[in-house]
């Protein structure tokens, strides 16, 4: 399995940094999870972005982006 702390540490510094007025869910090696505030009509939190690691690589997700293509 490589090792790939060289790329989900960047990216989670990243993510972080854009996300400073949200709540994190899960922070720990490897799985960066971070929700906006109560979002949906239910009252639950809302998706922001995330950072895994996975087997072979990095996921880096941003919901901005998939919503408004633009960005």
């Amino acid at each position: 399995m490589p090792d790939l702390d060289p790329v989900f540490v960047p990216l989670s510094a990243v993510l972080r940094k854009h996300a400073s007025s949200f709540s994190i869910r899960t922070d720990e090696p490897g799985n960066l999870y971070v929700e906006l505030p109560a979002a949906t009509p239910k009252g639950k939190p809302g998706f922001f972005g995330a950072v895994q690691t996975k087997k072979s690589y990095v996921s880096y997700h941003l919901m901005p982006v998939y919503e408004d293509p633009g960005l």
